[in-house]
């Protein structure tokens, strides 16, 4: 017998000349190519060993078989393998310069250590390689379901926890990534989140089984971070669409917009107001895409008179849009103009009053000749 009562020993010595050898554990899978045979020759430690080809290596961390085809597995107890039968190996391997006994051998020698029959090939299995754990096969992973449709596929809840957890979504260079939401049922919208693979803005999206509906809701541009609301291509840091009906509408209390001096250059008062306000054209309208009424301005008019309010196409030439908060300041001028004419002929009004006044007194002083009634009757 040559197992039992050197198990202890010679697992102790191992791990020594492991230490100096460079060799150590290792775990792997194969296929038996010779029946187990016991009571061999003293070619290794065990009763029993068999020949076993390499196919997958699951655990290596010293790359102690690397290049190894095929080698003799050493066990004490019978585990009555036949060539053609696939295991899984877990045991102490030496190379290079060791014992003829057990050089170039695993032998199975701890309590942790085994070789153990497993279903053939690779179907249905795992694969440990230190601290991971992947499946082997190209299928798909069930958690809370025996029928996975997706690589991963979890019925129940998901926990991520740690100091920063992170959830990482990886795509091909061009390509989208992202996640969608959706409820069970017919006819229910799905909203998406992707990474956009040409752009590669943060879209979210909502679509429907059933067109019309649907389309992008909500664009984060790259790099500008640039957002749009129902807008695909956003060319501001907010960028509503250009619609005549709540699409294209914000409500709110306020809308606060900086302008501290601290910020300012250049400061000078707006002159000729009130003739500015005069060029201006205030104007009925119908929206061309609805047809719906409404009143304003015309962007090209204001740009003639007030270009610093007005924004263009990319072209230069075609206005887009009116800055119709920057009109008060214009209006309180051109009302600061307009309150200093009132004044102005107010005051040259009581002027005209007093003079009136002091008219009337000098007629009052000056004697009014008296004419007879033959008189009266011959003046015209």
């Amino acid at each position: 017998m040559k197992a039992s009562a050197y198990v202890a020993i010679m697992a102790f010595v191992l791990s020594l000349a492991g230490q100096l050898f460079g060799q150590g554990q290792v775990k792997f899978r194969g296929m038996v190519t010779t029946d187990e045979a016991n009571d061999v020759p003293v070619v290794c430690y065990g009763d029993n060993t068999v020949t076993v080809a390499m196919d997958i290596v699951l655990d290596d961390p010293n790359k102690l078989l690397t290049g190894v085809q095929s080698l003799r597995v050493c066990y004490d107890a019978a585990r009555h393998l036949l060539s053609g039968d696939w295991v899984e190996v877990n045991g102490y391997y030496w190379s290079g310069a060791c014992p003829k006994q057990y050089c170039g051998h695993v032998q199975i020698l701890k309590d942790s250590d085994y070789i153990m029959l497993i279903t053939q090939g690779q179907d249905n299995d795992w694969m440990v390689v230190g601290s991971d754990l992947y499946s082997i096969p190209l299928g798909n992973v069930g958690i809370g379901t025996d029928k996975p449709s997706e690589k991963l596929h979890v019925v129940g809840n998901v926990l991520a926890a740690s100091e920063s957890p992170w959830l990482r979504f990886i795509s091909s260079l061009g390509h989208d990534a992202g996640i969608s939401l959706t409820a069970s049922g017919v006819g229910v919208n799905m909203w998406g989140v992707r990474r956009d693979g040409s752009s590669a803005d943060l879209v979210v999206a909502e679509s429907f089984p059933y067109p019309p509906f649907g389309g992008d809701r909500v664009a984060i541009q790259a790099r500008t971070g640039y957002v749009g609301l129902g807008v695909s291509d956003p060319d501001c840091r907010l960028t509503l669409p250009n619609t005549d009906d709540e699409s294209g509408q914000a409500v709110a209390s306020a809308w606060k917009t900086y302008s501290s001096e601290r910020w300012k250059t250049n400061v000078q008062t707006i002159d000729n107001a009130m003739e500015k306000v005069r060029r201006l054209h205030g104007v009925r309208f119908d929206w061309k895409s609805s047809g719906a009424h409404d009143i304003g301005l015309i962007a090209e008019e204001v740009g003639r008179v007030i270009p610093e309010i007005v924004d263009y196409e990319a072209n230069g030439t075609d206005a887009r849009s009116v800055v119709y908060d920057r009109l008060v300041a214009l209006l309180i001028e051109a009302l600061k103009e307009q309150d200093t004419r009132i004044a102005e002929l107010e005051q040259i009004a009581a002027q005209q009053k007093s003079l009136n006044r002091r008219l009337e007194s000098l007629e009052r002083l000056i004697p009014q000749p008296s004419i007879t009634e033959t008189e009266a009757q011959t003046l015209p």
